[in-house]
C-alpha cells in the first residue's frame, strides 16, 4: 500500500464518491455503473482516479480510508461525557455502561435504566447495511419482551434476522409510533410473524412505542432501540420534547456509542477468527492468493474462508462484507 502524497476523501469529485459510495454498499460494478448511467469503463476510470488521490492500490483500501476518514470526523462519541453531565441519571447510565464488557451486559444496563422510565419492552437493531436495503445485513439484535412474549415469537417463526420496520432505517429523530398504524402500513413488507406478534401487543395493550434510530459513528450504519411503553406512562411520552422521550433518545446514543466504541458488537458478527482475518487483511489490500500466504493455507482454503465470511455477514461481495464487519468492530 502506498502511503506518500496520500489525500484525504474530501479531495474527491462527487462522481469519485459515489463509485465508492455504490461498491461499499455492496453493488457491483455493472449494477453500480448503471445505476449512475455510465459505462462500466467510464465507472473503472472513476476508481482509478479515486485510487491514485488516496495514495493506495486496491479499492477495498480506498473505501477503508473513506470509512475511517469519516470516522474521524464524526465527534459524537466525544459529546457523551458532556451530555451526561446535564443530566444526573444519564451519568449514572454512561458509567454504568462502561463498565460492562459484553454486550449482553450492557444491554440489561439499558433495559434497567429504561424501565424507570416507563418502558416494559426494548428492542435493538442493527442494520448493516446502507439506509433502504432491507436484506440479510437487518438484524434484530436483542429483543427483552416479557418471556411468554419471546417464545410466542420464537413459536411463530421469528428470528432476530427479521428486518426492522422500514420507516425506522430512512430516519435519525426519535418519534412516537402507534403499533396498529405499523401493521396497516407494512403488512406486504414485513414478515408474517412480525405482524402477527404486533396484533398480539394490540390485544395486551402495548400499543405505543418510541422509536430511537441513529447511526453508527464510523460507517453510518442505521442502529435503532425501541421501547414499548407501558399504557400507564403513555400520555408522558407524546411530546416531541417531554422529559422522558429526551432521556430515551441520550440514552439511545450514548448506548450505541460505548457499545461501538468498546466493541461490543464483535461477536454479534457471526464471524469465526479467521473470517475476521481474512476479511482484515482484505481490508489491508491483501488479494486472495496473498492472504492465503499469509494465513499459511491453500488458496482453495483461503477463498471458502472469505465465502465463509460473506455468507456469515450476508453479503455478496468481499468489498460489502469488509463493510459490515466494520459495523460490528469484527477486524483487526
Amino acid at each position: 500500500m502506498r502511503t506518500t502524497g496520500a489525500s484525504l476523501p474530501d479531495g474527491l469529485s462527487p462522481r469519485e464518491r459515489d463509485c465508492l459510495r455504490l461498491l461499499r454498499d455492496g453493488l457491483e460494478t455493472p449494477r453500480a455503473a448503471a445505476g449512475l448511467g455510465i459505462s462500466v469503463s467510464t465507472f473503472d476510470k472513476h476508481l482509478t482516479s479515486a485510487r491514485r488521490k488516496l495514495g493506495v492500490d486496491s479499492t477495498i483500501q480506498a473505501l477503508l480510508l473513506c470509512e475511517r476518514a469519516r470516522g474521524m470526523r464524526d465527534a459524537r462519541h466525544n459529546r457523551i461525557e458532556d451530555e451526561a453531565a446535564g443530566m444526573p441519571d444519564l451519568s449514572d447510565f454512561v458509567a454504568d455502561l462502561y463498565a460492562r464488557r459484553t454486550f449482553d451486559e450492557a444491554w440489561q444496563v439499558m433495559f434497567g435504566y429504561a424501565r424507570r422510565l416507563g418502558t416494559i419492552a426494548i428492542t435493538s437493531g442493527v442494520v448493516a447495511e446502507p439506509s433502504g436495503q432491507l436484506t440479510n445485513g437487518a438484524r434484530a439484535l436483542r429483543i427483552t419482551w416479557p418471556d411468554e412474549l419471546t417464545a410466542m415469537y420464537s413459536a411463530m417463526g421469528g428470528t432476530k434476522m427479521d428486518p426492522m420496520v422500514p420507516a425506522i432505517i430512512h430516519r435519525t429523530d426519535s418519534f412516537f409510533v402507534d403499533n396498529e398504524s405499523i401493521i396497516r402500513g407494512a403488512r406486504d413488507l414485513l414478515p408474517r410473524a412480525t405482524l402477527a406478534f404486533g396484533e398480539t401487543l394490540l390485544d395486551r395493550g402495548m400499543r405505543y412505542m418510541v422509536c430511537q434510530p441513529g447511526r453508527d459513528s464510523a460507517t453510518e450504519a442505521p442502529v435503532v432501540v425501541t421501547f414499548v411503553l407501558d399504557p400507564r406512562a403513555t400520555d408522558t411520552f407524546r411530546a416531541p420534547q417531554a422529559e422522558p422521550r429526551n432521556m430515551l433518545r441520550a440514552m439511545s446514543s450514548a448506548f450505541w456509542a460505548i457499545v461501538q466504541r468498546n466493541r461490543l458488537l464483535r461477536d454479534e458478527s457471526g464471524l469465526t477468527a479467521r473470517q475476521a482475518e481474512a476479511l482484515t487483511l482484505a481490508a489491508r489490500g491483501f488479494s486472495v492468493a496473498e492472504t492465503a500466504e499469509h494465513m499459511a493455507v491453500s488458496l482453495r482454503s483461503a477463498e471458502k474462508t472469505l465465502a465463509g465470511a460473506r455468507d456469515a455477514l450476508g453479503a455478496r461481495t468481499t468489498a460489502a462484507a469488509v463493510y459490515r464487519a466494520m459495523v460490528y468492530r469484527a477486524m483487526g
